[in-house]
């Protein structure tokens, strides 16, 4: 090899933003492997939680079809519910699947018309959450309209908890007329 090849290989470089071939595989190589993990992690997350967000949206339909036996098919036996109104920091409480089923049907029983509408559900890992706008009758004949959420613990597939929470609105008369005396500090 001549001294001018010798020196040209000596200070030879890649040409810029450009890698040699070999690298390039093992870039994509790598790619390769990472999204493969990736993968693979968002399956077990998957499938480590049989809740998802379909699920709670159909949580949410047996809600508005008024179907407190439906409900209670999503629900453990040692469900927790906690109301958005109660006494306590944390709303009413009701503990057990009977409970929790005699809370839902005094929300159907005082609101013949509720409705939770405009659903947004989010599951996860073992948590999820669900945005709605309830609206509905009281039957004291006031209406309400108010944004609100449940957080939700999962177990083995079912909901655990269910924890309720809505803004709290003057109440509304039923015939459109301007709102009753505020609530709102």
């Amino acid at each position: 090899m001549s001294r001018l090849a010798q020196a040209k290989l000596a200070n030879w470089r890649y040409p810029p933003r450009r890698a040699p071939t070999n690298v390039s595989i093992l870039r994509a190589a790598s790619r390769d492997v990472c999204d493969a993990r990736l993968t693979r992690i968002q399956e077990t997350r998957v499938t480590s939680s049989v809740v998802t967000a379909d699920t709670l949206a159909e949580f949410s339909d047996a809600f508005n079809r008024h179907d407190a036996n439906a409900l209670m098919d999503f629900m453990t036996e040692d469900c927790v519910f906690d109301a958005a109104t109660g006494l306590d920091v944390h709303g009413k409480r009701f503990v057990g699947r009977e409970a929790v089923r005699a809370a839902f049907e005094a929300v159907f029983e005082t609101f013949p018309d509720a409705h939770w509408g405009h659903g947004r559900h989010y599951v996860a890992s073992e948590r999820g959450v669900s945005e709605w706008v309830f609206t509905g009758t009281h039957a004291q004949g006031w209406r309400i309209e108010a944004e609100g959420c449940d957080l939700f613990e999962f177990r083995d597939g079912l909901i655990a908890v269910k924890r309720a929470f809505r803004k709290e609105r003057p109440k509304q008369p039923a015939d459109g007329a301007a709102p009753c005396a505020s609530t709102a500090f």
